[in-house]
Formats: structure tokens, C-alpha cells, sequence
């Protein structure tokens, strides 16, 4: 129970392929106020959850009895999203606000030129490290080697031009393997600090990126939630309209400005952002402002509903 009054119950899916679950379930929906439908954000459109949620036969009881209105929508862990696929798939609704679209593909031109600068010298010090190795094993085949013809001639005379062969083979390869190495060491320390400043840069850009992203998602989210609760909605009036032979305005019992109440949350960035979760579990993944992860916005929310 909340301090408001409000008791959650925390009910099984209504789609759930267990029975008894189900039955519980239907159960506690018909003497419920208000009804919370809870699915990850990845799930929320794309499995079509708000506009089967709930199975017919309750849609027609919300819709006959006005009580759709009581139905809202939770889309959680909304701080998980790879930017470069919401920019991809929503840049239109990106555009919906002045600006916005400008400001997330100048900081993706920043992050992507920073990632290059980044991928470049890795790839030159790995090609560094190979050079290095290449070197290294040159010098140990010719100790190998070297050790191999005295064991193979101990009792014989040794060719001495063989020998001496060798052995300036291993001193090219120890000298060359000692310069490389020091060459590599000196790259590392010509170059690491300019790696770990870009990184940050990078991530900092990442941090202003994000949360952009996530949402311009929540709102994409929000608009198709919302359009398949009512479109449900409408094809469930116009199916008993139609079994019962008459010709009725579907606005009449759904109301062409009613929306249903959708939020997109991160509670684990919350936590963070709010010190409840300890610091050893990391920062968080997307969100710097509390209100951006909506639970402020959900929790009054239910305030309100309750105080009704």
C-alpha cells in the first residue's frame, strides 16, 4: 500500500499461457480502479502488447462500461537503447521538436569522428605490437636453430660459417627486437593520454546523446501505444456494431480526443540518480535528470488518480 491510499497488485500477465494464472488475474481486474499494463520498452510496440492487452472480451466491458479511460501504459527500462539505432528508425519524430535533430547528429558527427581518431592509433600501436612479435620470434628461431646445429654436430667438427652466420642473425634480430620495443614504448607513452582524453570526450558525448535518444523512443513509443489501445478499441465497437446489424458512430462511445496514459521509465537510473542505489553498482546507463526517467512524472500520477 501506498501513502496515498493506493494497494498495487502485482498480477500475471493476462496472456499468460498458464490457466490459474489467468483466472487470478481476471479475477482482480474486475474490481480494480485503475489498471497498470507493465513491458520492457524493446517489447512494448513491437509485439503488438496494447492493442491484444487484456483479450477482447474485457476491451468490450471497458469500452461498453466507459471505464477504458482507467487502463495506462508503463514502458520500462528506457535507459536501454543504442543511439544509433533510435536515430536511424525515429528521425522523424526526432524532427517533431525544433533543433533536436540538429543537436543529436552533431554530437553523432562528433562521437563518430572522435571513435576514428580512437580506432586509428589502436590499430597503429596493434600494428606496432606486431611488429614487435614478428621480431621477437625472428630472434628466438635463430637461437633455435643456432642450438640445433651444435647438438646435431657435438662430436663433429662445426662449420664455422654457419655458426658465424647465425649468431649475426641473432644479434640483427636481438637489435632489432630491443628497437622495436622501445619504439612501441615510446608510442605508448607519445600517445596514451591523447587516447584516454578522446575516450572521455567520447563518452561525455555519449552521456548528452543518450538521453535525447531515449526520448525521442519514449515519445515514438507513446504515439503507437496510444493508437493501438484505440485502434483495438475501434475495431472491437465496429465488430459487435456490425454483428448486430446497425450503423453506429464509433466516437460515440470512444471519444476521438481520448488518449490512453503512457510512460516510459528507467527506474534503475533513478535509483542511482537519487543515491537509493549504492554507488559500487555503477552510474547510470543514460539519464542525468530525475525527470527524464519519468518516475517523478508516474508517481504523480498515481497521486492524483488515487486522490480522485
Amino acid at each position: 500500500m501506498l501513502s496515498t491510499g493506493a494497494v498495487l497488485v502485482d498480477l500475471p500477465g493476462v496472456r499468460d499461457s498458464n490457466a490459474a494464472r489467468a483466472k487470478v488475474a481476471e479475477k482482480y481486474l474486475q474490481n480494480c480502479n485503475q489498471i497498470a499494463i507493465v513491458a520492457p520498452i524493446k517489447r512494448a510496440v513491437d509485439d503488438g502488447t496494447a492493442k491484444e492487452l487484456l483479450g477482447e472480451q474485457f476491451k468490450r466491458r471497458l469500452l461498453m462500461d466507459g471505464q477504458y479511460s482507467n487502463v495506462f501504459f508503463v514502458c520500462t527500462q528506457t535507459d536501454d537503447l543504442e543511439p544509433t539505432e533510435t536515430m536511424r528508425d525515429h528521425s522523424d519524430v526526432a524532427q517533431e521538436e525544433p533543433g533536436r535533430w540538429e543537436k543529436m547528429t552533431e554530437l553523432a558527427s562528433e562521437i563518430s569522428s572522435l571513435e576514428k581518431q580512437i580506432s586509428d592509433k589502436l590499430q597503429e600501436e596493434e600494428d606496432l605490437e606486431g611488429k614487435v612479435e614478428d621480431f621477437k620470434q625472428q630472434y628466438q628461431e635463430a637461437v633455435a636453430d643456432l642450438k640445433e646445429l651444435r647438438e646435431e654436430n657435438e662430436d663433429d667438427e662445426i662449420d664455422a660459417y654457419q655458426v658465424d652466420n647465425l649468431k649475426a642473425v641473432i644479434a640483427t634480430a636481438k637489435s632489432t627486437f630491443k628497437k622495436s620495443t622501445g619504439h612501441l614504448a615510446k608510442w605508448r607513452d607519445d600517445n596514451a593520454a591523447s587516447i584516454e582524453r578522446d575516450q572521455k570526450k567520447c563518452d561525455a558525448l555519449q552521456r548528452q546523446l543518450k538521453p535525447l535518444c531515449a526520448i525521442v523512443r519514449n515519445e515514438y513509443s507513446k504515439k503507437c501505444l496510444q493508437e493501438d489501445f484505440r485502434s483495438g478499441l475501434k475495431d472491437l465497437f465496429r465488430k459487435d456494431d456490425d454483428d448486430d446489424g446497425g450503423d453506429v458512430d464509433v466516437n460515440a462511445a470512444l471519444p476521438e480526443d481520448f488518449n490512453m496514459d503512457v510512460f516510459g521509465i528507467s527506474a534503475n537510473d533513478y535509483l542511482k540518480l537519487m543515491k537509493i542505489k549504492p554507488s559500487r553498482d555503477g552510474p547510470p546507463s543514460c539519464f542525468s535528470n530525475p525527470d527524464d526517467t519519468q518516475i517523478p512524472l508516474l508517481r504523480s500520477f498515481v497521486h492524483k488518480t488515487t486522490a480522485k
